[in-house]
């Protein structure tokens, strides 16, 4: 059984599925009412298996701006610190499909001026045609309007940012955002964090469930 739970006052219901195989599943809902009459009904789901790696191959990423891979460390350097207004970006770009995706990965915010941090984009491609955008409080995804004439990266972003810009954040905070379209002012949801260039590794998990 994949869950039991209880509707709401609309009889809608929602259980997480945590089947972890690719290929074709049977899910069969049965529903009991509360005198005891219950009906039953199956169907038949394919669950893409989708792209799994532990180690994602660099071979398969594209680099722009000042991105850089470090060979001694084995990780990827989006700007260094020796100067300002500086962007890069780092895509895999090796076609992902479905609706479960999960990335998890380790990044550090330290040294320089402190300015501004970074963004994961899950790109549209059919709609974009470039993997980095304008750089300072656009953080490399935004585009249009207040970043320039820059085109935004499509698709959904979430940022890290760890520099106050009027206009554009939530809070003078470090935060997580989430943004549609490389729309940088118009965050859809935020959480503030505490400072995050406090000179370790941090860790970042992003979940997508359908």
């Amino acid at each position: 059984a994949v869950g039991v739970t209880i509707g709401s006052a609309d009889g809608q219901s929602a259980i997480r599925w945590e089947e972890a195989t690719g290929g074709q599943h049977a899910l069969t809902a049965t529903v009991t009412d509360s005198c005891g009459a219950s009906s039953e009904a199956t169907v038949e789901v394919c669950r893409q298996e989708g792209y799994l790696s532990d180690n994602l191959d660099l071979s398969t990423w594209e680099l722009g701006g000042t991105a850089r891979i470090d060979p001694t460390n084995g990780w990827v350097e989006l700007t260094d610190i020796g100067s300002t207004f500086q962007a890069g970006s780092a895509f895999q770009t090796t076609a992902t499909t479905g609706n479960n995706v999960k990335l998890a990965f380790s990044f550090y915010v330290s040294g320089g001026t402190g300015a501004d941090g970074f963004a994961v984009t899950a790109l549209d491609t059919s709609r974009a045609s470039t993997y980095m955008a304008q750089s300072g409080g656009c953080l490399g995804y935004g585009g249009g309007g207040i970043c320039g004439s820059f085109e935004p990266l499509y698709g959904w972003t979430i940022e890290m940012d760890t520099f106050f810009s009027a206009g554009l954040d939530p809070t003078e905070q470090d935060h997580l955002s989430f943004h549609f379209d490389g729309d940088v002012a118009g965050y859809k949801t935020y959480a503030a964090l505490p400072d995050m260039e406090d000179g370790q590794w941090h860790e970042m998990v992003i979940e997508v469930v359908a």
